[in-house]
């Protein structure tokens, strides 16, 4: 009796004909598939540059994304803080200005403590002299920061925004 499959094909001897052994391919090996570089997460890193491409990822987006509620309310915001909390520059840091915010901060809490060592250092008839001192100091920065909170919510969105939140104006 012949065999129906050739003596070489165990394949075929094993799985009754059912499947064949595979031919090898001669010649160059073939690439591999391009696969996408993934981050640690899992995300492939492409589609993360098509979004950031997509939304520019800016502090302030130049007035592209903001609309003249986000002004008006940011203004407002700013103005109260100026006028009620303006001695402490808690609407400098409120607008992202830490600069003049710490400038404000430490002129108020600086006057003080020099005030207060001075004043001990020159027992205690040198505090009749530093305390006034001190508290007119303190006032001019407590003005200041009423006035700035006052000229905030006087200004046109268009001008607070090109001025304070574009510009960063410091001072008035």
């Amino acid at each position: 009796m012949q065999e129906p499959f050739d003596s070489d094909d165990w394949i075929a001897r094993a799985t009754g004909g059912s499947a064949k052994s595979p031919l090898i391919p001669q010649g160059a090996p073939a690439e591999p598939p391009a696969q996408a570089r993934v981050d640690p997460w899992g995300d492939a890193i492409r589609q993360a540059q098509a979004y950031v491409q997509q939304q520019p990822m800016t502090p302030y987006n130049q007035g592209a994304g903001q609309t003249s509620g986000d002004v008006a309310q940011r203004k407002l915001i700013a103005g109260l803080l100026g006028i009620f909390l303006g001695w402490l520059g808690a609407h400098k840091f409120y607008l992202g200005m830490t600069g003049a915010g710490l400038t404000m901060l430490g002129v108020q809490v600086g006057v003080w403590i020099v005030a207060i060592i001075l004043g001990l250092l020159m027992l205690i008839v040198g505090l009749a002299l530093t305390l006034p001192l001190a508290a007119l100091v303190s006032s001019a920065v407590g003005v200041l920061g009423l006035i700035e909170g006052i000229l905030y919510l006087t200004k046109s969105d268009a001008d607070f925004e090109r001025d304070y939140l574009i510009g960063k104006k410091p001072w008035l």
